[in-house]
């Protein structure tokens, strides 16, 4: 009996930390990203959305005009319990170094200098009056593959092939003000000939990606070492979820038989911080400005006085 309650201690306790986590204050005068903290739950927002997607989606009875009123009052649209989408939200995402969340960095011991590359894995879009509105999209909580067995398959010649089926599901953060963190994969020359293609600017976020450069020692980028991630200070903005699903007929060349279905919340972010997940340290903060703003470096640390 003791080590039952013993345990029953330990799971309630458990789940206290975790909610404390959860729930724990976002500051933005912090030196260091508490390691406890987690921020919003990413996933279980997306989840609150589609529950009601009244919540977000235009009805056939509702007239442009009204539908536009409704998505601008934040306030009604819940996202959560005691949670709405006029309240500022601080997402953690920890990329990985391969498959489907990676990363790729390098450091330039030359330039003392942190890159962070080929980090825009998405693109969606939105429907604004007649206009389709193009938006880079950054991963806000972790891919989740669920492997749902193999079976047989026989093409039309009688071929057989193992199909391996499976489940995708994908979070992502679509940016409304993506030109304040990004910046252009091709040359203004070519974005000029490119921009007399299009009738709307929108159309352009096609050639925008995120990679940040800033300022970090060795030894800082040393302990960095596999342990980036990331907060993103935002708000969401109107229509506030875009969710689609698909679906991979499976081939002889391609014998994955599989459903993918990606979640982007709608978002202006206000700060992007890069930080050390291991020890908390922050290296860089990057704010909502112009394309080609660099990155904020991270305040030196003061050195502790030796004891004599």
């Amino acid at each position: 009996m003791r080590r039952i309650l013993l345990c029953l201690f330990a799971l309630n306790f458990a789940a206290c930390l975790a909610l404390k986590a959860h729930s724990q204050a976002f500051s933005s005068d912090w030196q260091k990203v508490p390691l406890t903290f987690q921020g919003n739950d990413a996933k279980a927002i997306t989840q609150a959305l589609l529950k009601n997607p009244a919540n977000f989606t235009k009805s056939e009875f509702e007239t442009t005009e009204a539908f536009k009123k409704r998505m601008a009052n934040a306030a009604a649209i819940s996202i959560g319990p005691n949670l709405t989408a006029d309240k500022e939200l601080v997402f953690r995402f920890e990329p990985k170094e391969t498959g489907w969340d990676e990363i790729d960095y390098k450091y330039d011991a030359d330039k003392a200098a942190f890159f962070l590359e080929t980090l825009v894995i998405d693109k969606t879009w939105i429907k604004e009056d007649s206009d389709t509105v193009f938006l880079p999209a950054l991963p806000v909580a972790p891919t989740t593959y669920q492997y749902l067995g193999t079976y047989v398959g026989t093409n039309a010649f009688g071929v057989k092939t193992k199909i391996t089926k499976n489940n995708i599901q994908q979070f992502l953060l679509a940016f409304r003000n993506y030109i304040g963190f990004s910046k252009l994969t091709i040359n203004e020359t070519t974005f000029a000939s490119m921009s007399k293609r299009f009738s709307k600017e929108s159309e352009l976020a096609l050639w925008y990606e995120f990679s940040p450069t800033f300022k970090a020692d060795a030894e800082t980028a040393r302990r960095g070492q596999g342990r980036i991630a990331f907060l993103y200070v935002c708000k969401l903005a109107s229509p506030y979820l875009v969710f689609s699903s698909g679906t991979h007929s499976p081939t002889i060349d391609e014998p994955s038989d599989g459903r993918r279905d990606t979640a982007y919340l709608v978002a202006n972010v206000s700060e992007i911080w890069i930080f050390n997940k291991g020890t908390g340290e922050i290296l860089s903060k990057l704010r909502s400005g112009d394309m080609n703003k660099k990155a904020e470096p991270a305040p030196t640390p003061v050195p502790k006085p030796t004891p004599v």
